[in-house]
């Protein structure tokens, strides 16, 4: 069941702890929100890449994406990162593929309960197999794409019957979404937003002929976190937090 023994949850993440005024609690259910391009899928990953090297082992599923592509992106993107493949090998850190569409298939297309039932099962019995202290869930967005709007409602369940499950199992966990919006004046708020413990957005606005990067952290339960935005640049070192002034 999930536990409070005072520690705070550490992104790892350069200049993002500080816009934390002392980290988050252990068993936040974090959303990592944006439009495609933004670098959701790279932040999930390094926030258990941090994490991993400290000793705390993480988990990643994914739904969209088959193993062997996310590591040749992650290293591909983040190439300063040498220890990636040790890190798998050493059993720190665990990727897996869970095929929605087979469990789709399996369901005869009619059956949505079904289906989000057998891929919540699936987590758990993961979880409870590679007790990890960290999970990425990447993403949530062709869950939603799936259910369609006559099974939306079961989608919005079986969301919040997943946070659950991991809340009881009291693991940090980060789930990526698409938002349709690049930048903070065309965001729309979704029903998901409200559901979990922390929100963070991350905008793609156009500046003269180039793409600027911008975050900003909606909320995070349980801790005082900075309410300005901050500029973003992805390096081959990772996620590096430019600034923290106010778009």
């Amino acid at each position: 069941m999930r536990t409070n023994n005072g520690n705070r949850f550490e992104f790892g993440i350069f200049g993002f702890d500080s816009m934390l005024s002392n980290g988050m609690p252990y068993g936040n259910q974090v959303l990592i929100a944006g439009s495609p391009g933004c670098g959701k899928t790279l932040m999930a990953f390094e926030i258990i890449y941090r994490n991993a090297i400290k000793g705390n082992p993480g988990l990643i599923i994914l739904f969209e994406q088959k193993v062997e592509d996310f590591i040749d992106n992650v290293k591909d993107a983040f190439s300063d990162q040498d220890d990636i493949d040790k890190l798998i090998e050493n059993k720190v850190i665990k990727i897996i593929n869970i095929d929605i569409m087979l469990n789709f298939t399996k369901a005869d297309g009619n059956d949505m309960f079904l289906t989000f039932k057998n891929i919540v099962n699936r987590i758990e019995e993961e979880i409870k197999s590679f007790n990890p202290k960290c999970v990425v869930i990447d993403s949530i967005s062709l869950l939603k794409f799936i259910a369609s709007n006559e099974n939306i409602l079961v989608y919005r369940k079986s969301i919040f019957v997943l946070i659950t499950l991991l809340h009881n199992y009291n693991i940090t966990a980060f789930f990526t979404i698409d938002n349709s919006s690049i930048s903070r004046e065309e965001l729309v708020f979704q029903p998901e937003f409200y559901i979990f413990d922390g929100v963070i957005m991350l905008y793609a606005g156009i500046e003269s002929i180039r793409r600027e990067f911008t975050l900003e952290i909606l909320k995070i339960r349980g801790a005082a976190h900075s309410k300005t935005i901050a500029s973003y640049i992805i390096t081959a070192r990772g996620f590096s937090i430019l600034s923290n002034e106010v778009a």
